[in-house]
């Protein structure tokens, strides 16, 4: 995955992140979680979401880093983004409500 050629996992978040769905929310694209992962940040719902696409992976010392302060890192596999995207706007709701518990899920 490049910069100027983002997958279909990718496509179908950041559609979603544009949307009205989210919330009224202002995402922007995060360069920081590794090489060639992609990754969308809230500064004001803290809430870092990540894609984790084989054979690349977030780094985790950085996801760590993020936590430390004070952002939620949401994590989701191509599969999961492509597949099964009514669970995966449901903890993009819920974060961006404030619900549940800190979470990081590890890529499918």
């Amino acid at each position: 995955m490049t910069a100027s050629a983002p997958s279909p996992a990718e496509r179908r978040l950041h559609a979603h992140l544009l949307r009205p769905s989210a919330q009224g929310r202002h995402f922007r694209r995060l360069p920081l979680l590794g090489p060639d992962v992609p990754a969308y940040r809230c500064l004001a719902a803290r809430l870092v979401l990540a894609i984790s696409e084989p054979p690349h992976a977030p780094d985790r010392t950085r996801c760590a880093a993020l936590e430390a302060q004070g952002f939620r890192v949401l994590i989701f596999g191509r599969r999961e983004l492509l597949h099964g995207f009514p669970e995966v706007e449901a903890r993009i709701a819920a974060a961006l409500a404030g619900d549940g518990e800190q979470e990081e899920e590890a890529a499918s």
